[in-house]
């Protein structure tokens, strides 16, 4: 976020998500919701590991908690993106 702000400062346009691989989400403020909405620069949550061997094994009221959350978003017109990491597993023979 420090080296979005700086960019931003030098007239570039810089913009970035709350959140990481694991889920809660880590953010700034406390919840994705401040986040999204007191941050200019922050577009949504990123880079959400599901199946990936980063991933924190999230539950799917975890998932949807989030998805709640940027719905309401989307609602009161906030900006709306997110990534999630979907990696197939190759299973042994």
């Amino acid at each position: 976020m420090a080296k979005c702000k700086g960019l931003n400062a030098s007239g570039m346009s810089c913009y970035h998500w709350c959140g990481g691989y694991a889920v809660p989400c880590p953010t700034a403020t406390g919840s994705i919701q401040r986040d999204m909405c007191l941050i200019d620069s922050c577009l949504g949550v990123g880079e959400v590991a599901v199946s990936d061997h980063r991933s924190s094994v999230p539950s799917v009221n975890h998932l949807a908690n989030i998805a709640r959350y940027l719905l309401y978003l989307k609602l009161v017109e906030c900006c709306l993106t997110t990534n999630c990491l979907l990696h197939q597993q190759n299973q042994g023979s």
